[in-house]
């Protein structure tokens, strides 16, 4: 976890928490480890992932020594929790799920306001660039249940793809195609590297599209050079 993304704070809203289903839904002591989830997945590498850097899951006893608490309560609670969809696990750790609602307004905007190097996307630019930046950027929406831990430097890479010639479409169609492989399935997928693998996705695409030579038709002549028809 260390010199992973940090999230400096996590949003609660208090009346959600007196007076919403948590209340009857978890025990006092499991509201704690719960709150204490929140903690954790705000500290690790992956954004609402209690993983690993390398978004490997961490053992139960571990995450539990980690929270100062009995291997019971903590089993207890994130059963409950999976069973009440707050958390799920995966083959890469306790996910929890809605994470974009826990993050704050300010966390929210930041990367409009800074991107990578300093250098601003340019997705609010109301020309043909901007427009299909937003455009990709609403299918990620779509296809995320998070927000981008980077989203200036996934801005920049999309401009950069989009400077290629490649339309929103295609983008898209990359990383749905790369989302399907075992290796991205369960992982954050950034566009930096779509950006190193659509060319060849593309291409491999296209290659399997074309189609095979046709056998040339054999012709045999007669008298006067006129064809008499075709040979099997």
């Amino acid at each position: 976890m260390r010199g992973g993304w940090r999230r400096p704070w996590i949003k609660l809203y208090p009346v959600d928490c007196l007076d919403g289903s948590i209340r009857w839904q978890l025990e006092s002591d499991e509201r704690g480890v719960w709150y204490d989830i929140l903690n954790f997945a705000a500290i690790c590498s992956t954004p609402g992932l209690i993983a690993d850097k390398d978004d490997r899951p961490f053992p139960h006893s571990f995450v539990a020594n980690r929270l100062n608490i009995p291997l019971e309560l903590f089993e207890r609670t994130l059963k409950k929790c999976n069973e009440e969809g707050r958390t799920k696990e995966d083959g890469n750790g306790i996910r929890v799920v809605n994470w974009k609602s826990y993050q704050s307004e300010y966390q929210r905007q930041k990367p409009y306001r800074q991107g990578a190097d300093d250098e601003k996307p340019e997705e609010d630019d109301n020309g043909e660039l901007g427009q299909s930046m937003r455009q990709v950027w609403g299918g990620l929406g779509k296809r995320r249940d998070y927000a981008s831990p980077n989203r200036g430097k996934e801005s920049v890479a999309i401009k950069w793809i989009l400077e290629q010639g490649y339309t929103p479409d295609q983008i898209l169609g990359t990383y749905d195609k790369m989302k399907k492989d075992k290796f991205w399935s369960e992982k954050h997928l950034d566009m930096q590297s779509v950006k190193n693998q659509i060319g060849a996705i593309l291409k491999g695409a296209n290659d399997g599209q074309k189609t095979k030579p046709q056998r040339a038709r054999s012709i045999t002549t007669i008298k006067g050079n006129e064809p008499a028809g075709e040979e099997d």
